[in-house]
């Protein structure tokens, strides 16, 4: 195992500590993997052990005392085929993928509600009539799908080539407010 940082993930063996944890769950997007490690009922954010390269981990610590990695792996197969060598690499045994949510698209139906932060996902579900909600309260819709597609393309060129976007901001009690608000819009109608 090595003790070094290694390039993607950003942190080595030496950053989890004596009592290194076995287990890492593992999302593709950043801020899922932030929501994970900081506010997740029962979890304690330990330590950031990288924001790097648009794959941010952190050092996490549950109630009973039980460490585990929060991280993503980026989009795709061979992001996530790195970002495992590297995990197993720093001692990681055990990995569960979660947050996919690329299958939803294929049910939706004209009129269904989807809420998702995943923006591809957003777009698939509007072409098929669907709605689609972000978590902060944005309803995407045929006029601003296109735009947010194209952003999130440029934001993720921009951290394939080294640059470090900073990620979204934290989420707050006014994007709580403001999902609330537009959900309880959709719901009456």
């Amino acid at each position: 195992m090595t003790q070094q940082r290694l390039y993607h993930i950003g942190f080595g063996k030496k950053d989890l500590g004596s009592a290194s944890p076995v287990a890492a769950l593992l999302c593709g997007d950043p801020e899922r993997a932030q929501r994970i490690a900081k506010e997740t009922n029962g979890v304690s954010c330990v330590a950031t052990l990288s924001e790097n390269r648009g794959l941010h981990s952190y050092l996490c610590q549950m109630a009973d005392g039980g460490k585990f990695v929060a991280s993503t792996s980026g989009m795709g197969a061979p992001s996530l085929s790195i970002v495992v060598n590297e995990l197993v690499s720093v001692g990681i045994r055990t990995i569960i993928r979660v947050g996919t949510s690329g299958g939803i698209a294929t049910d939706v139906k004209a009129g269904d509600l989807v809420i998702t932060a995943d923006i591809p996902l957003a777009a698939e579900v509007i072409e098929k009539g669907g709605l689609a909600l972000n978590p902060r309260g944005e309803l995407y819709s045929e006029d601003n799908i296109r735009q947010r597609l194209n952003m999130r393309d440029f934001m993720d060129t921009l951290r394939s080539s080294g640059v470090d976007t900073g990620g979204p901001a934290s989420f707050s009690q006014a994007d709580r407010q403001a999902f609330a608000n537009q959900l309880d819009r959709l719901l009456a109608k």
